[in-house]
C-alpha cells in the first residue's frame, strides 16, 4: 500500500479538526491510537461499530455535501488500513503522538486515550490475552494500563515520575502495540471471526471522558495562549 506519510496525516488532521467540535469528536493523535487499538484486538471489530467514536458523542456531522462526507471517510478509513498495512508480518510501528507548538511537549497521553477507547468496545476479548498469552502479552498489557493510570493521575505524580514518563512514553507505546499485534496475528481465524461480539460499545464505561493530565492541560481546557479557544483546537493541535 502507498504511503504518502506527511501529506496524509495532514489532510486527516484537517479534516477531523473540521468536525462539528460540540460533539467532540476524536483529533490525529487520539484517532491513531484508536484504530491501532482496534487492529490489535483479538477480536475482529467492523468499521459500522466503531466510526461513530470518531464522530463524537451526536452522531455524525452535518456535511457540505454527499462528496465531503466521502472524502472524510476516506481519509479516516485509509489510516486505518495504512496502520493495518504496518501491522502485517514483518510488522513494524511508529505512533502519531500530538506535541504542544509552544513548549514541543510531547502529549502521549492523547494516543492513549485513543487507545483505552478501542479497548474499552470489546473487553472479553482482551481477557483473552491473560487466558492464553504469555508473559511478554501480560506485560504489554499491564504496561498499557499503567500508562492509562498515570495519565489520569498525574497530578498526584512526582516531578521524576513525569519525566521519566514522558521519555519512555513513546517507546513503551510501540513496544506494547508489537506484542499486542503478535497475539492477535497468533490467533486463529474463528477467534477473530466467529461467535457474537462479546460486549457492544456503548456498554462500555472506560474512558468515555478525555483525560486531564494534572500538570498538563486538558484537551477541551480553554487555551492558556489567551486565544479563547480549546487547547485541542489551538497550541495542542500540531
Amino acid at each position: 500500500m502507498e504511503w504518502h506519510g506527511d501529506d496524509d496525516l495532514k489532510a486527516l488532521d484537517e479534516a477531523l479538526l473540521a468536525l462539528r467540535e460540540d460533539n467532540n469528536p476524536m483529533l490525529l493523535s487520539e484517532y491513531d491510537g484508536f484504530c491501532t487499538g482496534l487492529i490489535v484486538c483479538p477480536e475482529r471489530i467492523s468499521s459500522k461499530e466503531w466510526l461513530t467514536r470518531v464522530w463524537g458523542s451526536d452522531g455524525p456531522p452535518k456535511f457540505e455535501n454527499m462528496e465531503h462526507m466521502q472524502h472524510v471517510i476516506d481519509l479516516i478509513i485509509g489510516h486505518y488500513n495504512r496502520v493495518a498495512e504496518m501491522l502485517r508480518p514483518p510488522a513494524y510501528y511508529g505512533p502519531v503522538l500530538t506535541e504542544d507548538s509552544r513548549t514541543g511537549e510531547v502529549l502521549w497521553e492523547f494516543w492513549v486515550e485513543g487507545f483505552m477507547t478501542a479497548f474499552a468496545l470489546y473487553p472479553e476479548a482482551w481477557k483473552r490475552v491473560t487466558r492464553y498469552g504469555d508473559d511478554r502479552e501480560l506485560a504489554a498489557i499491564m504496561s498499557l494500563l499503567d500508562l492509562s493510570k498515570f495519565a489520569r493521575t498525574r497530578s498526584e505524580r512526582s516531578q521524576k515520575e513525569k519525566a521519566e514518563y514522558d521519555k519512555d512514553a513513546p517507546d513503551v507505546i510501540t513496544d506494547v502495540v508489537l506484542e499486542l499485534n503478535r497475539f492477535a496475528k497468533e490467533q486463529p481465524p474463528e477467534a477473530l471471526f466467529g461467535g457474537e461480539p462479546t460486549a457492544k460499545w456503548h456498554s462500555a464505561k472506560m474512558t468515555n471522558a478525555p483525560l486531564r493530565a494534572g500538570g498538563k492541560i486538558g484537551r477541551n481546557d480553554p487555551c492558556s495562549c489567551g486565544s479563547g479557544r480549546k487547547y485541542k483546537k489551538c497550541c495542542g493541535a500540531n
